[in-house]
């Protein structure tokens, strides 16, 4: 597995260094255009909340980590207004570890949850295989929470 990833970040490395070479051999406005498409396509792989209707007709949200990994879920809301203010107290609870919840599930592996300022539920989280990972994977979450995330309406 690692020799792959060791692979990978080679691949990666060397797409990034022929892209910026063939960047600078552009002109100023070929270059600008450049930039302009790098921020987006790095805006589009930043971690987000997305919301969406579920089939049940209740609208939810997910936070998605830049890799695509849905990180938190919430409970499903009546109306979609209802999800923009658990997005925003999301936003603002999420940035302190202290209101995450850690627990074993009955399956053996450890659960995450995101309370409230006021210690109600929020959101879910993932499953994870031990506490140190579930407790990475809170830190990660209290970090991305600390700067403003994007919402994507699905």
């Amino acid at each position: 597995m690692f020799k792959n990833s060791f692979r990978l970040a080679g691949i990666a490395a060397l797409t990034l260094s022929v892209g910026a070479c063939a960047a600078e051999t552009d002109g100023a406005q070929n270059g600008a255009q450049n930039d302009t498409s790098a921020q987006e396509e790095l805006s589009s792989k930043a971690a987000h909340f997305e919301t969406f209707e579920g089939a049940n007709g209740l609208y939810y949200f997910r936070l998605r980590a830049s890799n695509s990994q849905i990180e938190l879920t919430s409970d499903g809301y009546g109306a979609a207004s209802s999800v923009t203010a658990i997005i925003n107290d999301a936003q603002s609870s999420g940035r302190s570890v202290a209101n995450y919840e850690i627990h074993q599930a009955s399956n053996g592996q450890y659960a995450v949850n995101l309370l409230s300022l006021n210690g109600t539920h929020l959101a879910k989280g993932e499953l994870y295989a031990s506490k140190a990972s579930a407790t990475r994977a809170v830190n990660t979450m209290a970090t991305t929470l600390s700067h403003k995330v994007t919402v994507i309406a699905k």
